[in-house]
């Protein structure tokens, strides 16, 4: 299986490196002197090069930029193919000093390539950009220049999906959610900030400079997110290993539990998003613990009717907790239903059969 989806890699980026190439052959919707395009091509490609390097962790291994700020500029800023070979060069050089595997620079470099082509060949549908940006209709200019802005982004975010689902196995709609998750308005920010750096070289030149603020304010934002988002997840995780704990016959009993829950429903062959909100719930399942007083939690005799009580009430302490977090809203129901049996004799609620979430019969 391993070697069928490598084979399925690189026939992928085969086919694709083959498709940006033959994209560099598309009719160039406009014409300019080479002094009008060639020297603030350079310069935003040397600035695109810079941007690469302030790369975003996303959630499926892959990584993101705002380099898409100088890939758009240019894609309204020079004329087919030029553009592409730009972009695609400046990428080239970033892989190459990244020391990547040969794979994904193919990868990366015919992304961009193809990308970028197919935004200056809509851009070029609706004329030459330095005129629908500065002195055509202004209804028109916003239509052109977000069109190319728009398939830049899709076309990106298309290609980037796809070649993680193949290497993942993981369904392709589910990678694009989960990658793109909380991070669709910087990156379609990152776009328009492209048009305005191009709109800028067209109408006033001198003041492009001031764009580079708003651009580290959205490089600044994506990479704040991501922090956010894995410094929540481990310090939840922490709290739950710490509680585990407490108690020397549960020691790492979460975790455990987390990776048998995954590896059930893997087998079960469940959607992709269950199998991550399966690993999330059960990672932290028994958070609720923690307002469990220890001579409760580690009685060595049978519990008495109260004790048994104030036990049984973890889990919805712990979906109390755990409704705090943005991140963990969605396995708020598995955690609180995780002691729920087939039967009804579970507990908080006394859930039985198909009244139980999957994910939460799953882990129990």
């Amino acid at each position: 299986e391993y070697m069928h989806a490598s084979q399925r890699l690189r026939a992928f980026v085969v086919g694709l490196a083959v498709i940006a190439a033959g994209s560099l052959l598309l009719p160039a919707g406009w014409i300019a002197p080479w002094g009008d395009w060639l020297p603030v091509t350079v310069v935003f490609a040397a600035v695109g090069l810079l941007l690469e390097f302030v790369e975003v962790p996303t959630q499926n291994n892959g990584t993101l930029s705002v380099s898409g700020v100088a890939h758009v500029a240019i894609a309204l800023v020079a004329p087919a193919p030029f553009g592409a070979i730009a972009v695609g060069g400046a990428v080239l050089v970033h892989q190459l000093v990244l020391r990547r595997p040969p794979i994904k620079v193919v990868f990366n470099v015919a992304n961009h390539v193809l990308t970028i082509s197919l935004a200056t060949f809509v851009a070029g549908l609706f004329g030459a950009p330095a005129v629908t940006l500065t002195v055509g209709a202004v209804p028109f200019g916003y239509v052109a220049a977000l069109s190319a802005a728009l398939t830049y982004y899709l076309v990106n975010v298309t290609l980037t999906a796809a070649i993680v689902s193949i290497a993942s196995g993981r369904r392709f709609r589910y990678i694009v959610r989960s990658n793109n998750r909380g991070t669709i308005l910087p990156d379609l920010g990152a776009s328009t900030l492209g048009v305005l750096l191009a709109a800028g070289w067209y109408a006033m030149p001198s003041w492009l400079v001031l764009l580079g603020v708003p651009t580290a304010v959205i490089a600044r934002t994506l990479r704040v997110i991501r922090r956010l988002e894995r410094e929540t997840v481990e310090a939840v995780e922490t709290l739950a290993d710490a509680i585990d704990e407490r108690d020397p016959t549960t020691y790492h009993h979460s975790a455990r539990v987390s990776e048998y829950a995954v590896a059930l429903a893997e087998s079960m062959e469940v959607d992709d998003a269950l199998v991550d909100l399966v690993r999330t719930a059960a990672r932290v399942h028994d958070l609720g613990k923690m307002g469990v007083t220890d001579a409760v939690l580690m009685k060595p005799a049978r519990l008495d009717d109260d004790e048994r009580r104030r036990m049984r009430e973890h889990p919805e302490i712990g979906a109390r907790i755990l409704g705090r977090y943005g991140l963990y809203k969605d396995g708020v129901e598995l955690v609180r239903a995780h002691h729920e049996r087939w039967d009804g004799t579970g507990y908080p609620r006394g859930l039985a059969g198909d009244r139980i979430p999957l994910g939460a019969r799953i882990i129990a």
